[in-house]
């Protein structure tokens, strides 16, 4: 789901699903700690806390905890690296991608941009039709681009725990002034499946100037620091062809 440079040892055992692990399998790898989103069944956290401590956590926090999705990566982030006692590790990756979002950044600015705005989908079929999930202000991946000198176009106009609202075409009208920034599939291409003859897909203003942006299917916008090191790096290459 995301092109990053990390790949994982051939050591690593397939513990099953996140809404479905293998608990034998778990218990038999007496593992010192075990990570887990904290959105998952009760009753599996509280199986697996019998066979070593679990740390868990919420990628997706609420609007009443005061923190968008990016402050709860670093925070999660942090919190791992001082569970596995590499805090020193964790300090240096972050401050990596401040250097990269500054690196970034200064690369933008000379690109003399029409609009820095920017609006985020991932696109996909559903029940026949072109659906597209905007990310919200408080989205990693906004923050993320943010970070980099873009500007969000995009607000629901209501708190979205995931960070996005899933909207159909029409819904695009309203950011068409913006750079459209897209993941896509290649398997679920709606672009040629079912948008080539859309009338209100055709007449938006960033189709009309060529302001569409493939950012390709295996830019991922959650998870951690790596993913957000591939948005960076597929945002600013893209800009730089157009």
């Amino acid at each position: 789901m995301v092109d990053i440079d990390a790949e994982l040892s051939d050591e690593v055992v397939d513990v099953g699903l996140r809404t479905e692990p293998n608990l034998e399998v778990i218990a038999g790898l007496e593992p010192d700690l075990i990570i887990m989103l904290d959105n998952r069944t009760e009753s599996v956290l509280q199986e697996l806390q019998t066979i070593a401590p679990t740390l868990t956590y919420n990628p997706y926090p609420e609007e009443e905890e005061g923190i968008d999705q990016y402050e709860e990566m670093e925070d999660t982030f942090m919190e791992i690296a001082k569970a596995v006692d590499q805090v020193n590790a964790a300090e240096e990756v972050l401050e990596d991608l401040e250097t990269i979002y500054t690196e970034a950044n200064n690369t933008i600015d000379q690109l003399s941009l029409d609009t820095t705005e920017f609006t985020l989908a991932m696109g996909y079929t559903d029940n026949q039709a072109p659906v597209f999930r905007l990310s919200n202000p408080n989205a990693l991946a906004v923050k993320i681009l943010e970070n980099i000198g873009l500007t969000n176009a995009y607000d629901s106009g209501s708190f979205e725990s995931a960070g996005f609202a899933t909207v159909g075409v029409e819904e695009l009208t309203k950011i068409e002034e913006s750079n459209f920034m897209h993941i896509v599939q290649d398997s679920d291409n709606i672009f040629e499946d079912h948008l080539s003859d859309n009338a209100v897909w055709n007449d938006l203003t960033f189709v009309q100037e060529n302001n569409v942006f493939a950012l390709g299917g295996d830019t991922w916008p959650y998870g951690g620091p790596l993913a957000a090191k591939t948005l960076v790096e597929r945002t600013v290459a893209v800009l730089e062809e157009n």
